[in-house]
């Protein structure tokens, strides 16, 4: 992060000397540009000088178009007041026919006199050049020639016009050192403000570069804290520890580190929440194996008790041997009487149910509404003699089957009284082989369960009897 920092502030000043350099060759762009415009300027500046000039002679020679004066007057006069014209520091005009006689030029001797063929220090031939200038329409020629009062030649640089109504070549001109002066003395002015705009450019790039590097640091500092605080965070819980919490001023960050953040605090309590499961769960399964242990050992325990047992009852029931025939005996009895009571009983239920539906339907057809009318024809009094007749039967027939299944019943309890007096005696004899007795006692105890449900459904059957005993009687009386 350091290394960042540094490189940003590196950058910086790389701004900042690219800046200058670019500031330097503005100032050379700008002096080069100044120059121009100045000459420019200069230019127009003669060229507007000379028009002017030219408009003020049309205006004196309107005197003679008017006549208010001859034309030589008017020549004089327009001559005299070129000559006076100035402007600026050192500017005049001068005037020269186009056959090259000069006319006005500061008063001098010069006036008067032909000059065509004049020339410069340098021997240019300057006013043929002005004066072709000027038939063009107008322009500018560059030469050397003495200041006013001074003999010395300086550069200039004049512009000259065609006077139509005077046939004058007027013209004018800068010196080319005033121009430099102006030049440079503007040169100079840009160079300050330049050099204040690349001051103020180059301290606003320092104060930047403090202050990137300055803020650089600090987010630089808060990364750096996050990044330790983080992997310290995932240190933990990689060490196993996921109890430690995340500040409350790491999840309130806005930025990665806080998306950071709550996705380590999801990931701690997803995997502590994990462990706590996995640690309940391997707890369960130790006391579940404790469980099994034991219920092994209970088994193993009972198994021996079992063993234990079945070696005992081996020796008792060779000791007892008669004693289990003569149960065996009882017992094979008692199941013969059961088979054969149940398959009187279930004949005997089944013929007395059969017999009662059909008492019903003759009841209903000897004593129905259709044949009990006022008049008592024959074949109703038939169908009730009839009806009568198998009532006496069905009675005779339950009777019968009642005093059988009584009979029946009895016989099977005198054998089950005798096979529990057995019982009695092989426990007695037995002693720690009372386990299997038991069992057998038991079913023994169902058996009789069984023919107390039989002996109540002989009692529903009596009452059955009793009541078809009770209509029999009652349909006899209405009958006689």
């Amino acid at each position: 992060m350091i290394l960042i920092v540094g490189l940003s502030v590196f950058n910086m000043f790389i701004i900042i000397l690219m800046a200058l350099f670019a500031i330097t060759a503005l100032d050379k762009i700008s002096t080069n540009k100044l120059r121009e415009s100045i000459m420019e300027d200069y230019d127009q500046r003669i060229k507007e000088q000379v028009e002017n000039a030219s408009s003020m002679v049309d205006g004196v020679m309107a005197m003679a178009d008017n006549g208010d004066a001859t034309r030589e007057e008017a020549l004089e006069y327009a001559a005299r007041a070129l000559r006076d014209i100035r402007y600026g520091e050192d500017g005049y005009f001068w005037a020269d026919t186009i056959e090259g006689t000069n006319v006005v030029l500061l008063g001098s001797d010069t006036e008067g006199t032909m000059r065509l063929h004049a020339k410069d220090a340098d021997g240019f031939e300057f006013v043929s050049a002005i004066i072709n200038a000027a038939k063009r329409g107008g322009g500018y020629v560059d030469y050397k020639f003495a200041k006013e009062n001074g003999t010395t030649p300086f550069p200039k640089r004049a512009y000259s016009l065609l006077n139509e109504k005077t046939g004058w070549v007027i013209g004018t001109g800068n010196y080319i050192d005033d121009m430099e002066v102006a030049i440079q003395e503007e040169t100079q002015y840009m160079q300050k403000r330049i050099m204040a705009v690349g001051m103020l450019l180059f301290e606003t790039s320092l104060f930047l570069a403090v202050l990137t590097f300055v803020l650089a640091r600090g987010i630089s500092k808060s990364i750096l804290s996050a990044l330790r605080t983080s992997f310290s965070y995932i240190e933990s819980m990689a060490g196993g520890d996921f109890t430690t919490e995340i500040s409350e001023e790491m999840l309130e960050r806005k930025d990665d580190f806080g998306k950071l953040a709550e996705e380590l605090e999801f990931l701690k309590d997803s995997i502590g929440k994990l462990i706590k499961d996995i640690k309940v769960m391997a707890e369960t399964v130790e006391e579940n194996n404790d469980e099994v242990d034991a219920g092994f050992a209970k088994v193993r325990s009972d198994t021996d008790d079992v063993c234990q047992n079945i070696e005992n009852l081996s020796a008792i029931f060779a000791e007892t041997a008669a004693s289990m025939d003569q149960f065996t005996e009882f017992a094979l009895n008692v199941g013969k009487c059961t088979a054969g009571l149940y398959d009187k009983t279930n004949d005997a239920v089944e013929k007395i149910f059969e017999l009662h539906r059909k008492i019903d339907i003759d009841r209903n057809k000897a004593f129905g509404k259709n044949n009990l009318n006022q008049d008592g024809d024959e074949k109703s009094k038939a169908d009730q003699k009839e009806f009568l007749e198998e009532s006496m039967e069905y009675e005779n027939y339950v009777d019968e089957a009642l005093a059988d299944i009584e009979h029946t019943s009895a016989e099977l309890r005198e054998d089950m009284e005798s096979l529990m007096a057995s019982i009695g005696q092989i426990s007695d004899v037995s002693g720690q082989g009372s386990i299997g007795v038991d069992s057998i006692e038991d079913s023994i105890l169902a058996i009789r369960e069984k023919i107390a449900e039989l002996e109540e459904s002989f009692k529903n059957t009596e009452e059955m009897v009793f009541e078809l005993d009770y209509e029999v009687a009652k349909y006899a009386v209405r009958d006689k």
